[in-house]
């Protein structure tokens, strides 16, 4: 009896797996897709890619390298102690200088964040100071629909126009995130700040 019971639950198990695997590639792309948006090209003043990930450095500059934009502005981040032995924006600003980005167009965006939200205002505040009217935020495919929201959402009523542009050939893809620990944990983790970020807890909603 007793095994005949663990079979007839092994079999459930398995058969509710089987399907798993295969609606998969059917219904969680869109969970991903969701949270990438993308603004239209824009020719700007500033070009900012988002602390974080270096591949947004490297497509920032690619885009500037298209004279996108002018100026080539760089966030300072809060690292952990002794993750590095330079401040954030140096080694930005060593890797883009690394990568063809001219010194003379590279500018330091005043102050160290530790959220997304603090740096788009920092950015805010040095987009005014400099004068800009437009900008470019740069950063990672998933990142996208938060960034967005925060930046719509701060720069509104600045005068100062957006594009919001995701990395090309970013490793995050709708048809594929599911297939890597990596891609539930940043997808997990963008549908959960997002949500902290609609409930105003700014504070919470992270890098």
């Amino acid at each position: 009896m007793l095994r005949a019971h663990w079979q007839r639950h092994l079999a459930v198990l398995v058969t509710t797996i089987g399907f798993v695997v295969l609606l998969a590639p059917i219904i969680l792309p869109p969970v991903g897709a969701w949270l990438i948006v993308a603004d239209p090209p824009l020719r700007a003043d500033a070009i900012v890619p988002l602390a974080g990930d270096r591949i947004r450095v490297t497509y920032a500059g690619r885009l500037l390298a298209q004279h996108r934009a002018r100026w080539f502005a760089i966030t300072d981040m809060q690292l952990a102690p002794r993750a590095a032995n330079k401040p954030y924006a140096q080694l930005v600003v060593d890797q883009a200088s690394r990568e063809g980005v001219p010194q003379a167009q590279i500018v330091i965006v005043p102050g160290t964040v530790a959220t997304t939200y603090q740096e788009i205002q920092h950015i805010l505040r040095c987009a005014q100071a400099q004068g800009w009217q437009s900008v470019i935020i740069v950063t990672n495919t998933y990142h996208t629909r938060r960034a967005g929201a925060i930046v719509h959402q701060i720069f509104r009523n600045s005068g100062i126009t957006i594009s919001i542009q995701p990395v090309a050939n970013d490793w995050y893809q709708p048809a594929t995130w599911w297939r890597s620990a990596e891609g539930w944990r940043v997808t997990l983790q963008e549908y959960g700040k997002y949500a902290l970020f609609l409930t105003g807890y700014h504070q919470f909603a992270g890098k």
